[in-house]
């Protein structure tokens, strides 16, 4: 599903040119005792049932930690890139590592081979001024897959530090809240950087991640070297005891005209410190969208909201389907305090549309150059069309049919003609309160742009034009 649902309309990732690439394999595993590992492949499909897209060279003989469990640094892989389908397997891996999988042999185990489905994540970055020494500028980059509940299930930490220290100087350890150690590491002496990566997927280091997300301040990197006994430490995040507010609500097609919202909408809410750490939900493994995210939840009426994204000025969520009409409250919460209650207007069905608009045979953008005719079926899609039939959960990621989640009746017309509907329905396989319209263009339109508008319910959508001839 798109992550992002304001850009819907950019039809996912473009295709990418590799002038030259390098594949760096690093994975957390999680043994009873010490392995062998013997192989480390990628495939595109379902486990070693796939094809083989990507291999990563491992010395004979490479042994796990001796617990058991740590993080396999695989070398990096130079891609060859005379070789048209490497390249192409790193392209579409790069758009859509979902597709793929990765398998991890052991000599002790050659028959069950350490197996999972690749995830996009989330990525967070905390930047750290002066941290190691005056003109020093560190960063701590984190990524994240998520739960479904939106907790973190497990992460990658990069330490990147850059030190001001005296000559000689030596770092001898490096880690964050004391739960998360850096890998050991030779540092240059006095000054320099280190960019070290740590695994986390349990224990104290998972617990400090989740907390990392939802309030950076009171976590704290932390290094010690050869110099003093004493550690140097620095927060995150500065202290944030703030509590948010709430300055804007519209429907996340973007569009400010429309001040009307229905039980089920995607929404923008804008403001100031609804967030203290920006994320998506490219590390969310789907279902059903989270309640909260990185400790922030929406409340509207009385009842929470989902999110989809969240950021110190914007959040991205669904109203709940049990939204009351009328003049319901919504409050933000970051952690700190909720904000003050905003009254939103709220109908059983308030339809808004996105812009762009397909051709429902192929689902090729309607423009200029591949305009709509008459007797076309052409597809819009939007938010606030209510609760469906059958009814749908706040949420959660809409079933391809059939049976279809059927909105209302709706009307449209194009160009002021009246115009035929095909189908209204939740779109899937995307998240509730999304829907999808067709509608075939009616006869006797002057060549050129024709507004189309859906109604339901008694309201009317925002106008969005489509190319005809």
């Amino acid at each position: 599903m798109p992550q992002n649902l304001k850009r819907f309309e950019q039809r996912g990732p473009q295709p990418a040119v590799l002038p030259y690439c390098v594949f760096d394999q690093q994975f957390g595993y999680q043994f009873p005792s010490q392995v062998t590992f013997s192989s480390l492949r990628i495939y595109a499909g379902q486990w070693q049932s796939g094809t083989p897209a990507v291999a990563a060279a491992i010395l004979p003989g490479t042994l796990s930690a001796s617990s058991g469990a740590g993080t396999l640094a695989a070398p990096a892989t130079e891609v060859d890139m005379t070789n048209i389908k490497m390249v192409q397997a790193v392209e579409s891996l790069l758009q859509s590592p979902g597709s793929y999988s990765v398998s991890v042999g052991t000599v002790e185990n050659p028959a069950a081979p350490l197996t999972g489905q690749l995830r996009n994540t989330d990525l967070m970055t905390f930047q750290i001024p002066g941290f190691a020494g005056s003109g020093a500028n560190s960063q701590v980059r984190l990524h994240t897959l998520r739960l479904a509940s939106g907790d973190v299930q497990a992460g990658t930490l990069i330490m990147d530090v850059n030190y001001r220290f005296g000559a000689g100087t030596q770092i001898t350890d490096l880690d964050v809240d004391g739960a998360i150690a850096a890998p050991a590491t030779t540092a240059d002496p006095g000054r320099g950087n280190v960019d070290v990566v740590s695994s986390v997927f349990q224990g104290a280091g998972l617990t400090s991640l989740n907390g990392i997300v939802s309030g950076p301040e009171a976590h704290q990197i932390n290094i010690q070297t050869s110099a003093s006994t004493t550690t140097t430490s620095a927060p995150l995040a500065t202290a944030n005891t703030a509590a948010p507010v709430i300055l804007a609500v519209i429907p996340i097609v973007e569009d400010k005209t429309l001040a009307t919202f229905a039980p089920g909408e995607l929404v923008e809410i804008y403001g100031t410190n609804l967030a203290k750490v920006t994320t998506a939900l490219d590390g969310w493994p789907g279902g059903s969208l989270p309640d909260h995210l990185n400790g922030v939840t929406v409340s509207v009426g009385g009842h929470t909201a989902r999110l989809l994204y969240v950021s110190p000025g914007q959040l991205d969520a669904a109203f709940p389907f049990e939204t009351p009409t009328g003049s319901p409250p919504i409050t933000a919460n970051n952690g700190n305090a909720p904000s003050a209650a905003v009254s939103l207007n709220v109908a059983a069905i308030a339809p808004a549309l996105y812009s762009t608009v397909f051709k429902n045979a192929d689902f090729s953008i309607v423009g200029a150059t591949n305009p709509a005719k008459a007797g076309d079926i052409v597809v819009v899609y939007g938010t606030g069309f209510g609760q469906t039939t059958p009814v749908l959960s706040t949420g959660q990621t809409v079933p391809a049919g059939p049976p279809f989640f059927n909105t209302a009746t709706v009307t449209a017309t194009v160009g002021g003609q009246t115009a035929t509907i095909d189908y209204s329905i939740a779109a899937p396989p995307y998240v509730a309160g999304l829907y999808q319209v067709a509608l075939t263009v009616p006869s006797g339109l002057a060549p050129g742009t024709a507004p189309i508008v859906v109604s339901a319910g008694g309201l009317a959508s925002n106008t969005v034009n489509v190319a005809v001839h």
